[in-house]
């Protein structure tokens, strides 16, 4: 008797399966190499765009609606003309709920459909020409790039969605802030882009850190390849204690460029939780000031 340990279904969705045919040829400038994989996940970038935005606007009306709700009951106490506020208002936290499960799901949409084709197509390549490849590119950068690039390609296309998706909710929001009071309107559109500059001011180093991380990554990963290709050689000279010395402080530059990505890393995450949310507390302060 089989157990079934798992179910898939029957037909996967298109951004999800991996086709039999050979993968698309890519351009070899990195500019030509993202607006090619940019048109290949157009479709599902533009559902994830929607989503988000969706989502984002959802939650920021979410107090719009509580707030007209709580006037309309004040003026007119608990009369049906309550009743296309608490519509409105269930319409949303339903919407909210609905796009919040989605956001997650279409943008790995977008990722995936920018991760496939940068990993198979040198995947595909390699396999055409692996002697002329490795003759040109030492083998440890050969399988950074295949692993490591088609994994940062999907990333950006899955924060480009969430971001786009975050601007058209802050316009929304900023337009409706601007209608109700212009200082907080203005305090809005002209705190966010400052916040969002203090955040991008740790990407640039962080950048760095990553790539002199994948560069050593790459030479331990060429140590390594090289040591398995040469395994008999290597054991017949008796060079095993040159190559595990060798191998070790590599290791140990793959493991102090790591210690130093996270250090920035947790820095910006610090940076990222922490100014929204000072900036959303200003924003709050000078509403309640407003108020009184």
């Amino acid at each position: 008797m089989s157990i079934p340990v798992a179910r898939a279904p029957r037909r996967w969705p298109a951004f999800l399966s991996v086709q039999a045919t050979p993968p698309p040829d890519l351009p070899t400038t990195p500019g030509g190499l993202l607006r090619a994989v940019t048109r290949m996940s157009l479709p599902a970038i533009g559902c994830g765009v929607l989503v988000a935005a969706a989502s984002y606007l959802a939650q920021a009306l979410i107090p719009l609606a509580l707030g007209d709700l709580l006037d309309a009951g004040l003026e007119a106490g608990l009369t049906t003309r309550l009743l296309p506020g608490l519509a409105a208002l269930l319409g949303l936290v339903l919407l909210g709920s609905l796009t919040a499960g989605l956001e997650d799901a279409a943008g790995f949409a977008a990722w995936a459909g920018a991760w496939k084709p940068t990993m198979r197509g040198p995947a595909h390549r390699l396999g055409l020409r692996s002697r002329a490849v490795t003759r040109r590119i030492a083998s440890g950068d050969v399988i950074a790039t295949i692993t490591a690039d088609s994994d940062n390609i999907g990333e950006l296309m899955y924060f480009g969605v969430n971001v786009i998706g975050a601007l058209v909710s802050v316009v929304a929001v900023g337009v409706l802030m601007l209608r109700t009071s212009v200082a907080l309107g203005l305090l809005v559109l002209i705190g966010l882009p400052l916040v969002l500059a203090l955040v991008a001011a740790f990407v640039r180093p962080l950048n760095r850190r990553l790539s002199r991380q994948r560069e050593e990554q790459g030479r331990l990963s060429t140590i390594t390849t090289d040591a398995v290709a040469g395994l008999r050689v290597l054991r017949g000279i008796g060079g095993e204690d040159v190559y595990t010395a060798r191998y070790a402080e590599a290791s140990r530059r793959v493991r102090d460029a790591g210690i130093r990505v996270a250090s920035t890393q947790a820095l910006l995450a610090t940076v990222k939780a922490g100014a929204p949310m000072v900036f959303t507390a200003v924003v709050v302060g000078a509403g309640a000031r407003a108020a009184l």
